[in-house]
């Protein structure tokens, strides 16, 4: 009887041996696979930006321009009409510029609202924008938009979109 404990016991040794030695291979192919897991995330992270900034050089920085240009013809028209698109177009260019800048809000007045002024210093001129764009588009044709109105709400929205990068 004796000899079968002695057994079971040299048996346990040796399985408690190789348990801990396997525990601690696991455990070193853990961390080393934990490591290399970070470093592929970083270069697909770093592949996915890099892709993403071709995608904006060669898509997104057409539209941008030519709606600048629309908004420069659309406030340059004798036609009211023309005046308060512009204005309305303007307000959306700013809106998704604010959105690709990361800013918070399912609106341009709740991203407007989430911005301080030290983030943006032409903060006000963005919100007296976005107000004369709400009358105009909550009052439709009853509202009477001058031409000077119209010119200094564009200028607004133009000092608002150099700031942030849009030319």
């Amino acid at each position: 009887m004796e000899s079968i404990i002695s057994f079971v016991d040299n048996l346990w040794s040796i399985y408690a041996i190789f348990a801990y030695l396997i525990s601690i291979g696991m455990l070193a192919l853990y961390i080393y696979a934990s490591t290399n897991k970070r470093q592929l995330e970083l270069i697909q992270l770093d592949t996915v930006r890099e892709k993403e900034k071709i995608y904006d050089e060669q898509f997104r920085s057409g539209p941008k321009n030519s709606r600048l240009e629309d908004i420069v013809k659309h406030i340059s028209s004798e036609n009211p009409n023309d005046w308060k698109l512009a204005i309305i177009e303007a307000d959306i260019v700013l809106d998704e510029t604010l959105k690709q800048a990361g800013y918070s809000g399912s609106s341009l007045g709740e991203r407007l609202k989430s911005i301080t002024s030290t983030q943006l210093s032409s903060l006000d001129d963005a919100w007296k924008a976005h107000k004369i764009r709400n009358q105009i588009a909550h009052a439709g044709a009853d509202f009477v938009l001058t031409h000077r109105l119209a010119e200094d709400t564009i200028n607004r929205y133009r000092s608002v979109l150099r700031e942030l990068g849009v030319t």
